[in-house]
């Protein structure tokens, strides 16, 4: 029997102590993984302020202030940026600019050289040195495009321009989410004020004045347990402030800016949640080890009884008999504990490995401090301790009256009020506790102390002794009862049951006490595994999709410098099995966001991972119904053939005509000239899905019925005509709104007309507000867009309900062709609208262009991918968005074809 109590000691804190552990170290991993994966501002506290004389000592103190503020946790990433200067060309190649020096030797590790060489960016010494005053550089590749400038070329630094500098290569970042690279192409530390380039130097006081030093402030994959979050969250919060604060190291004050500070307060809110929601089942799991040993140590001291008073009777002196109960519980406390804590260190290590690479990091020893192993013992005496008079206090119970020894001036009275105090303490330490928990945690998270959240994790667990413990006060007046009924029974059976049932109250009462902590614990254990199974839903619902889905950034114009971003680019990256171009569309239903996610039919199966629901269930409902509605649909989509573009110079011939209704308002005469200025954009598809936006250029009409020529420079590849959109200012327009056509007369690329029938364009003009933006920057524009024609839906469908509302003027083809029919306001989107049913489920779109789409419904723009990078299996890639144009281009001319 001693040796299950020491079994069940140890098992209790074996199991308290493991799922510490755990917690802790899951805790430490996830906020680890989370802090390495925030890029940009989200992950880096830049500071800066001006370069003393003496680099190093400069250097060394602000370590030093980082390391007794924040931790190791972070690490400086050390930047020397050079005052702003005006940046030239000697032949006038490119506009005047500004631009700085940068002299930073980490680059060299986190970008790759893509032509010449460096600057001298590790060793300090130029690689490559010209003649006279000329300073080499290195320039990133994406300035040196936008310059136009290549390795060899000089530039001027300067006001006067009397600095040159020479290009002696270029440079990409390898991971441009990197947070180092945060401000890095700045002039100042928001990263708010483009620079050109920067030019990377290896002496960043080459051309004059007096240079600032930049510290990055990034994670330095340290430990991120919640003490060096707290810690970390408090010291960078005041970072500025103690730099500022120390006049060696910034004397002339200190700039700074990055969301390092409100990343890890974020984790650190995350990690003390997590803790405490442990703590919850931790402490009621406290509550029910502790009745389960103490109602064992009752029954040991029931069955050594006899034991005991034949050894009172034997002469054992009351004291010699407690010293062996306290000494017994003593050794079986310390001995429990003590397992109980080797085996939940092990087991707490083991759990969160599971082959997860992401908690290595925690394996590696790590020399706790001094004060956590003065702490741990502390915990580990007090631990101890409790368990000693958990098991001590039932048998020391049971001395009294050994040997038949009885006390005649103990009425237990004392011993009553001493019970009902307990009583009473217990139940308002319960109110007060579930009082601050219900207070607490509905609050915001900033407004919680450390006193409130101790306070409110031991709820679950103190009102569970308090519930026993009013059931037992509940009981005593049955007890009484039973005995006055007992006394007036004439029966001598019942009064003998009556009498063994109300005189064995704590035989009786051990079971009601074990019933209330199973009831409570199971109503507690039904909440976490509801909210578990919520959560993991939550979690599923995201994973819906494909492993990742990347992004494309730069330019949404595709030219000669910008070719398009294609799938292929994806699928030839190591560990990706296959790609998908994706297009995403946000719109909302009522309260509802919605973000509709488009795939193509072909490709969806290879690149879809499921969640809820499978991937072959997805892919299935994805593609369902796309090859019967492509053969009900074959004549109209031959008749409705891509109008192919060469690749050259596209030639858009269009004007401004008065329309139908103009003469209500006067004769041509009182009309006057229309004058304006008309330019445009032109969509083309890829045959790889990508979507190109090419700009017109501008041209001046004096009046009605005078065509003009706009022209663009298509790229090379296989491009068809997506759409024309032919904008005027709103100049033209004051005061004839609704009286004005654009006409679109022909469209002729390199080889000829493009679709050389314009009859079966139908333009679908939009008349802008006051404060509208117009495509030249006037303030204001009517654009009339023209898009080829695409198969009449088989499916029956109805447009969303859009947020925005666009007001419609009239836009007709040439007079010399067959009219097309005007758009009206509030009239239906033509069958040009790729169809979407707008249901949760999936549907099939119809167009050539577009092979297959998936809605669901998701909150605040809840994509259905996963949000998370995965290596390997499938990728989808998203293509730039195009400039945002009117709510028709995202259904008729952007999305991208399959």
């Amino acid at each position: 029997m001693v040796v299950a109590l020491a079994g069940l000691v140890a098992l209790v804190s074996a199991t308290l102590l493991a799922s510490f552990t755990f917690v802790a170290q899951a805790s430490a991993a996830v906020s680890a993984q989370e802090l390495r994966a925030a890029d940009g501002a989200a992950g880096v506290t830049v500071v800066q302020t001006r370069l003393e004389a003496d680099r190093d000592a400069q250097a060394e103190r602000f370590e030093e202030l980082l390391r007794r503020e924040v931790g190791d946790v972070v690490a400086p990433v050390t930047t020397l940026v050079g005052e702003p200067l005006t940046l030239t060309s000697p032949d006038g190649a490119f506009p005047t600019s500004r631009t700085s020096l940068v002299q930073a030797e980490w680059v060299v590790e986190h970008a790759d050289l893509v032509t010449g060489e460096w600057a001298g960016a590790t060793s300090g010494t130029p690689s490559g040195t010209a003649s006279g005053d000329t300073i080499p550089v290195t320039l990133p590749e994406v300035a040196a495009a936008e310059l136009e400038v290549e390795v060899g070329d000089l530039l001027l630094l300067g006001r006067e321009a009397d600095t040159t500098a020479e290009i002696v290569g270029t440079w990409a970042p390898r991971v441009p989410g990197d947070p180092r690279w945060f401000a890095f192409a700045s002039s100042e530390v928001s990263g708010g004020v483009a620079a050109a380039g920067p030019l990377l130097t290896a002496d960043v006081e080459a051309a004059g004045g007096r240079p600032f030093v930049r510290w990055s402030v990034v994670g330095s994959g340290a430990d991120l347990d919640l003490a060096a979050l707290t810690r970390a969250a408090f010291g960078l919060a005041g970072l500025a402030d103690a730099v500022a604060a120390d006049d060696e190291l910034a004397p002339q004050g200190v700039t700074s800016s990055g969301g390092l500070a409100t990343t890890v307060e974020e984790l650190r809110v995350a990690a003390e949640a997590a803790r405490t929601v442990c703590g919850v089942a931790l402490v009621l799991l406290a509550v029910i080890g502790a009745v389960t040993v103490s109602q064992v140590a009752r029954l040991l001291a029931q069955a050594r009884a006899g034991e005991t008073a034949i050894l009172a009777a034997r002469g054992a002196a009351p004291a010699q008999l407690h010293r062996l109960v306290w000494g017994e519980a003593a050794v079986c406390a310390v001995a429990g504990t003590g397992i109980g804590t080797v085996a939940g260190l092990a087991l707490g290590r083991v759990l969160p490995d599971g082959g997860d690479s992401s908690t290595a990091v925690l394996a590696a020893p790590v020399a706790p401090p001094a004060s956590a192993v003065i702490g741990a013992i502390g915990v580990g005496l007090a631990v101890a301790i409790g368990w000693t008079l958990v098991i001590g206090a039932p048998g020391a119970g049971a001395l009294r009256g050994a040997g038949g020894r009885i006390s005649t001036g103990d009425s237990g009275r004392v011993r009553r009020a001493a019970r009902s105090g307990v009583a009473l303490l217990l139940v308002g330490a319960a109110a007060v506790s579930v009082w601050r928990f219900a207070t607490t945690f509905a609050g915001p998270a900033e407004r919680r102390t450390a006193l409130d959240q101790v306070v409110a994790v031991g709820a679950p667990g103190l009102l569970t002794l308090a519930l026993a413990v009013v059931g037992l006060v509940v009981l005593v007046p049955v007890w009484s009862a039973l005995e006055l009924l007992a006394a007036r029974t004439r029966r001598a059976g019942t009064a003998l049951a009556l009498r063994s049932v109300a005189r064995r109250r704590t035989v009786l009462g051990v079971p009601l006490l074990l019933l209330v902590v199973a009831v409570a614990t199971s109503v507690v254990a039904s909440g976490y595994a509801g909210s578990t199974t919520t959560a993991r839903a939550l979690v599923e619902d995201t994973r819906v999709g494909a492993d990742a889905r990347i992004g494309y950034g730069g330019a949404s114009v595709v030219t000669a410098r910008n070719p398009a971003r294609t799938a292929q680019d994806v699928a030839a990256v190591d560990g990706v099995d296959a790609a998908a171009l994706a297009r995403t569309l946000e719109g909302g239903a009522g309260e509802v966001d919605l973000t509709v996610l488009a795939l193509p039919g072909a490709g969806a199966r290879e690149v879809l991972r499921g969640g809820t629901a499978s991937a072959d269930a997805l892919a299935d409902a994805i593609t369902t119904g796309v090859d019967a509605d492509a053969a009900d649909s074959a004549d109209a989509a031959a008749d409705a053939a891509p109008a192919r573009v060469a690749p050259g110079t596209l030639t858009v011939t269009a004007q401004l005509a008065w329309g139908a209704d103009a003469d209500l308002i006067g004769s041509r005469a009182e009309r006057g000239a229309l004058p304006g200025t008309l330019g445009g954009l032109v969509w083309l598809g890829g045959a790889g899905g990508e979507v190109a936006r090419l700009e017109l250029t501008t041209a001046d009409v004096a009046d009605a019925d005078q065509s003009v020529a706009l022209t663009a420079e298509v790229p090379a590849g296989d491009w068809s005509l997506l759409g024309v959109d032919v904008a005027v200012s709103e100049g033209t327009l004051r005061g004839w709104w609704g009286f004005v056509d654009v006409v679109l007369d022909s469209v002729t690329g390199e080889d000829g007309p493009v679709a050389g029938d314009f009859s079966h364009l139908a333009g679908e003009s939009r008349e802008s507000g006051a404060r509208a933006e117009g495509l030249g920057g006037t303030g204001g524009a009517a654009t009339a867009r023209f898009t080829p024609p695409v198969p009449t839906p088989s499916r029956s469908w109805s447009p969303p309900p859009s947020r925005t509302r666009w007001p419609s003027t009239t836009a007709t083809p040439s007079r010399s062709r067959s009219p097309a029919p005007r758009s009206t306001r509030g009239s239906p989107r033509s069958p040009t609208s790729c169809p979407v049913r707008w249901t949760p489920r999936p549907c099939s779109r119809t167009s050539p262009r577009c092979s297959a789409c998936w809605s669901r419904s998701a909150s605040r723009s809840t994509v259905p991918t996963r949000s998370g990078s995965r290596s390997g299996r499938t990728a989808t890639a998203e293509p730039p968005a195009p400039t945002p144009s009117p709510p028709c281009a995202s259904r008729s001319v952007r999305t991208p074809a399959p």
